[in-house]
Parts: structure tokens; C-alpha cells; sequence
């Protein structure tokens, strides 16, 4: 607009009192407007600016990528703060490095139960290869195969802050929600359940403990729901699986297996990613109560009775036929945990 006013014969004055009667704010400063005319008046037509090399990005050169890797390599928890510190570079030439030039990404640790050693993990790939071969046809392998686990049941468990999360419209403030602690009113809940679904639950009574008398005592149970529920079960012979808890592994508890005529089913030790209960029965069922209040026992053992009894047969089906996929990741993983 200054070429074109300028072309027209106007005075540096003119243009720029032209240019801020149409534009107001937004037109440009009388020295800004006296610049150009000076230019084109000189006979420097162009509005381009010559190219230029610009400044030259030595921090990312191959010595301070080298450092930076150094630094990493000696302690993987390395801040960007720190490292920028320490090579007086600036924090985003240390990402630009650590990004592009190295090509690594911070990720938090995974939790695991515990930290295997090799023998450990050796037993896991073990068990991983008899329970396949016992497997065999399907048909039979899930049609006998009996499990169960325990869990705490809340009287009050907190929402994850993925579940309380809601729609907002743009420019509305976000909701705000205290934290909360799971309540001190809880129940101890034991569930029996093969591909058809349960079997039997029990409520452990106020001042009880599991231990392996009382273990003992549900198998007994069990095996009168089996002989009731499942009829030809016990004949073709029960395959039972639970984990190495003290109450499962006592000599009371294997004794009572054996009466029972149940065949166990190898579990090895600190491996609650191989047991269905864990990995999908008792976590659906946390989840569904969770933000959920109740205000006694009774009230829990209703609730989560009732939720057990309204999933059908294929719900329990799905959570039995994935243990075979998780065992041969077992036997890939080398015996490590899986995600």
C-alpha cells in the first residue's frame, strides 16, 4: 500500500495520514511509513527481503549430542532442567536433541508385583508349557477347569478420575473433585466360577480369618455345589486352579484337594497376571461398584451377588479362553510379566 500511494505521487505525510484514517490501529507508525518511501524513492522497488543464512544452531552439534547421550546413559532419570544446566544450552535445544538427534522419549516405569529372578521366571515358563499340554482339547480342558480367587469389597470405592470425567463446552471451567479414600467398612468375598459361571461365593464373617481350616471348609463346599451345578464334573475330574496364597498352599488345603479327587492346575509363584480371576473377573467387578456406597455388609453381598448372577455364560467364557493367548505370551516373554 505504500508502493502503490507512493507510485501515486503522495507525500510521506499524506500516506501515512491516508493509511490511518482507512486502517485506525492497525495501520503502521510514521517512521515505519517514512522508512519505505525513503526506499522506493531510492529506486529500491523490491518489498522481499534478500535471503539470508540466519544464525547458525551450533548447539546441536555432534559434541553436546554426544554429551547429552553420556548424561542419559548415566542416569536415565536425567531432568532436561538438569542436563541444560550442566552444558549451558538451552532447555529447548536439549529437547530438540534428546527428540530428534537421539530419538528418545521419557516413559514412567511399570509396576510390576515383584521383580522376577531368572529361576522365577524359569518356573513360569514351566508351568506356562504344562498348563498348554494340559489343555489339550479345549472342550475337556474348559469343561473341567474349576477357579477362584479373593478380594477386599469397599463399603465406599473411590471413582478413578477417568470415570468422573464429563463433557463441557468450550471456555467453561473444568470441575473440581476432592480426592477420596477407599472406606474402612470392607468384606473379604471368595468366588468359585468355571466357564459356565459361579459356582459359589462366600462373605468371610467378622473376626474370621482365611487360613487354611477355613479354606479346607469351602472345598468341602465346593465340591456339594459342584456335585449340584456341574453334574458329571467330578467323574471326569476336576481341574482346580488358584494361586500360592499361604491359605491355598497349607498342607490342610492340599489334603482336602486330594479328598475332594480335584487335580490341581500349576500355578507359580508372584503371578497374578496368570490367574483369570485377577486379570478379569474380580477387576469387572470392582470397577462396576466403584463410586458406588454402601452402608453394611449385607448390602454388599446383595449387590455384588446380584451383578455376578445378571452376566451371562459367554462373559465367563471370555475371561477362561483368554488364560491360554496369556500363557503362550509367557513362554515369548521368557517368563517375564505380561502388560
Amino acid at each position: 500500500m505504500i508502493k502503490y500511494l507512493n507510485i501515486k505521487g503522495l507525500s510521506t505525510m499524506a500516506i501515512f495520514e491516508d493509511m490511518q484514517k482507512c486502517l485506525e490501529g492497525s495501520a503502521p507508525s510514521y517512521s515505519t511509513v517514512k522508512k519505505w518511501t525513503s526506499t522506493f524513492r531510492r529506486g529500491e522497488t523490491s518489498t522481499i527481503d534478500a535471503p539470508r543464512a540466519g544464525r547458525t544452531v551450533s548447539a546441536a552439534s555432534q559434541e553436546n549430542v554426544d554429551l547429552v547421550q553420556k548424561i542419559i546413559q548415566k542416569d536415565h532419570r536425567s531432568s532436561v532442567r538438569r542436563i541444560a544446566e550442566d552444558l549451558t544450552i538451552s532447555k529447548e535445544r536439549i529437547h530438540d536433541i534428546i527428540r530428534n538427534h537421539l530419538k528418545m522419549r521419557k516413559v514412567a516405569a511399570r509396576w510390576i508385583p515383584k521383580i522376577l529372578t531368572c529361576p522365577q521366571k524359569a518356573e513360569r515358563v514351566r508351568c506356562a508349557y504344562e498348563l498348554l499340554h494340559q489343555i489339550g482339547t479345549k472342550e475337556d480342558f474348559y469343561g473341567r477347569y474349576v477357579t477362584m480367587d479373593e478380594t477386599w469389597c469397599y463399603h465406599y470405592e473411590p471413582e478413578t478420575k477417568q470415570q468422573s470425567s464429563q463433557w463441557i463446552f468450550r471456555g467453561e471451567t473444568p470441575p473440581k473433585k476432592a480426592r477420596m479414600s477407599k472406606s474402612a467398612g470392607k468384606a473379604m468375598h471368595s468366588v468359585f466360577w468355571d466357564i459356565k459361571g459361579v459356582i459359589m461365593t462366600d462373605f468371610l464373617e467378622k473376626g474370621c480369618t482365611i487360613n487354611g481350616q477355613y479354606y479346607s471348609s469351602l472345598l468341602r463346599k465346593l465340591r456339594v455345589e459342584i456335585k449340584k451345578k456341574r453334574r458329571g464334573m467330578l467323574k471326569r475330574g476336576v481341574l482346580f486352579h488358584h494361586d500360592n496364597a499361604p491359605a491355598h498352599t497349607s498342607a490342610l488345603t492340599r489334603g482336602q484337594i486330594v479328598e475332594n479327587g480335584f487335580k490341581s492346575v500349576p500355578h507359580s509363584p508372584y503371578s497374578p497376571d496368570l490367574v483369570p480371576s485377577d486379570l478379569y473377573l474380580l477387576g469387572h467387578t470392582k470397577k462396576n461398584f466403584e463410586g458406588c456406597r454402601f452402608t453394611c455388609d449385607e448390602d454388599i453381598i446383595m449387590a455384588v451377588g446380584a451383578w455376578l448372577g445378571s452376566k451371562d455364560a459367554q462373559f465367563y467364557k471370555s475371561g477362561l479362553t483368554a488364560l491360554e493367548d496369556r500363557f503362550k505370551r509367557c513362554i515369548e516373554l521368557n517368563g517375564d510379566y505380561i502388560e
